[in-house]
């Protein structure tokens, strides 16, 4: 794309409150390093906050003249600019537009502390639009906040007692929830109440009026819509790929800033919030709100598709909470929340609050898997917990009851063990292998970037498979090829897996009836494919279609590669 424009420009302001900052670093590095582009047809502007990890990161390929500090004159000068505009133009302060020295005063008042963040002078605005007459007005500014954690203390100590709950909660979800929640799903999050010894959903608790939500916490949450276009869930892969993508419109409930997280983490945070957002703290609420939905009351008639259906529709007809399509992020809440024995407790009482078969924990497993496909009546809680990386609660549940710890689910024949090695939970592995897991090594876990820590994590795993006398299979070494990761792929060649079928026939349905290295092949991957065919993989395999490796490959850079290696044209037609 950036090839067929003439000229392109790309600006990325505030790179370092970016949440998505160590994939733009590495996608600059590789436009960097793209030789196929003009250095003439492309210009990028990056600003961003001095930070170690932004600057070391450019400087290994961008040279140090390119980095330019930007002076703290120029700074002021935008910010005295911005004041002087804000106070003649905004409505907010237009009841002083015929008093100038009180417009002055606060000019020279708000510069004169601003000390370089506009942020902060947008705080202080926001606080003055409240001023109705001159006294409480030069109040304000006699008693300006001292930089923005100070700023953002005064919101928290404003806040409500009546709504110092609904406060608590969400930030707890604004600061730590796995992904973006819309208003609706916020809204739904916060209708709990209290039944018996437990929470739970109720929808007469929701707020009448969604926006007003924002009253809550002024300054320091923002409603932003957002149009997007989005096919919807289907069952159907043909229906999702030819229906055309439909608009939606939905609304985001974030956090004003990047600083608000920053102070909302930090030890400034005011006292009465502190505790409730710590890490560990948080996450056990965000937990015991999940699970307050577990024990709402569902419609018979949903099924799996319109449960985890995440568009929102407001045509009157759905009976569901939004916040049930945030619920299958629960496992990443309930690692954290594992470590707290309250809610420890909570966790395995739903867990084994029965059978798969059971509506409670039928419902809980539709909701929440991580690993989708696999038949409801045969998830075990055992193997649930170990897919969903829970190790306090592996060895909760195996400490409680006999557990079938062999058992496999009916869909990949996959056990707790596998689970936990998909699940890279090296400490979830030793616990099973401890208690008497036959080792096996029949996947890996789904670690995609090759040169991290988490590949190292996850060889560790392999290897205390491997010493436990583990031997890799067939459907280990494609669940590695898949992942394109080399170094897993080298480690399990390294250790005998086999790159044919012919000593596991039941696989061979289950990987599609295709060998490793069809699988290879039709990803496109040459040094994998080197790498295979320098283990011993037989060029011209069938697959269950009777097609070679050369038959499936697309790409005319493979396929003249395989010919190299001594690929067969006529080795699919011959062995018809």
């Amino acid at each position: 794309m950036l090839n067929q424009a003439a000229h392109t420009r790309v600006v990325i302001d505030a790179l370092d409150e970016s949440c998505q900052q160590r994939n733009t670093l590495e996608w600059l590095r590789r436009i960097s390093a793209n030789q196929s582009i003009a250095p003439n047809k492309l210009n990028v502007i990056i600003t961003s906050r001095k930070e170690y990890d932004i600057e070391s990161a450019f400087l290994k390929w961008m040279p140090e003249r390119n980095v330019l500090p930007i002076r703290a004159d120029d700074v002021n000068k935008d910010i005295s600019d911005f004041v002087h505009s804000q106070i003649q133009l905004d409505v907010r302060l237009e009841r002083w537009r015929e008093r100038p020295d009180v417009q002055t005063e606060i000019e020279s008042k708000l510069i004169e502390k601003a000390n370089g963040m506009f942020r902060w002078v947008t705080c202080q605005l926001d606080t003055l639009e409240k001023c109705f007459d001159l006294k409480d007005l030069q109040n304000a500014l006699d008693n300006l906040p001292d930089g923005l954690n100070e700023t953002y203390s005064r919101v928290l100590a404003r806040v409500d007692a009546r709504n110092q709950e609904k406060a608590i909660a969400m930030l707890q979800l604004l600061v730590w929830a796995e992904r973006e929640l819309t208003l609706n799903e916020l809204v739904d999050a916060l209708a709990i109440r209290q039944v018996g010894k437990r929470l739970q959903y109720d929808p007469r608790n929701k707020m009448p009026v969604p926006n007003e939500i924002v009253k809550i916490l002024p300054g320091l949450i923002v409603l932003d819509t957002v149009t997007r276009l989005e096919r919807r869930y289907s069952e159907s892969i043909r229906r999702r790929l030819t229906e055309p993508p439909q608009t939606f419109v939905r609304v985001f409930v974030r956090l004003a800033h990047f600083s608000v997280k920053e102070y909302l983490i930090s030890n400034c945070v005011h006292e009465t919030f502190k505790s409730s957002l710590e890490k560990l703290n948080a996450h056990v609420a965000i937990v015991d709100m999940c699970i307050a939905h577990f024990y709402n009351s569902w419609p018979e008639s949903h099924v799996l598709s319109d449960l985890k259906d995440s568009q929102e529709t407001d045509d009157g007809t759905r009976d569901l909470p939004y916040f049930v399509s945030y619920l299958q992020y629960w496992p990443e809440h309930a690692q954290i929340a594992q470590a707290d024995d309250s809610a420890l407790k909570r966790i395995f009482e739903v867990l084994t609050s029965g059978s798969a078969s059971d509506s409670l924990f039928a419902r809980f497993i539709q909701l929440t898997d991580p690993s989708p496909g696999h038949e409801i009546e045969d998830t075990t809680a055992l193997f649930y917990a170990s897919v969903c990386g829970l190790d306090r609660v592996v060895s909760r549940l195996l400490e409680s009851d006999a557990q079938a710890i062999d058992s496999p689910n009916t869909y990949d024949r996959f056990t707790a063990l596998d689970a936990a090695t998909m699940s890279c939970s090296g400490e979830i592995v030793r616990t099973l292998l401890a208690n008497g897991a036959t080792p096996v090594m029949n996947t890996v876990p789904g670690v995609r970037e090759a040169h991290s820590n988490e590949t190292v994590v996850a060889l560790r795993v392999l290897k205390m498979l491997l010493d436990h006398g583990a031997k890799p299979t067939h459907g280990a070494l494609v669940d590695a090829v898949i992942s394109k990761n080399l170094p897993m792929i080298q480690f399990l060649l390294d250790n005998g897996a086999p790159t044919s079928v012919d000593n596991e026939p039941s696989l061979f349905m289950t990987l599609g009836g295709s060998t490793v290295l069809h699988h290879a092949c039709i990803l496109g991957d040459i040094d994998i494919v080197r790498l295979l065919l320098d283990y011993g993989a037989d060029i011209n395999a069938l697959n269950e279609e009777r097609e070679t490796a050369l038959d499936v490959t697309v790409d005319s850079a493979m396929k003249d590669f395989l010919l190299e290696r001594g690929a067969d044209v006529t080795a699919s037609s011959e062995r018809k």
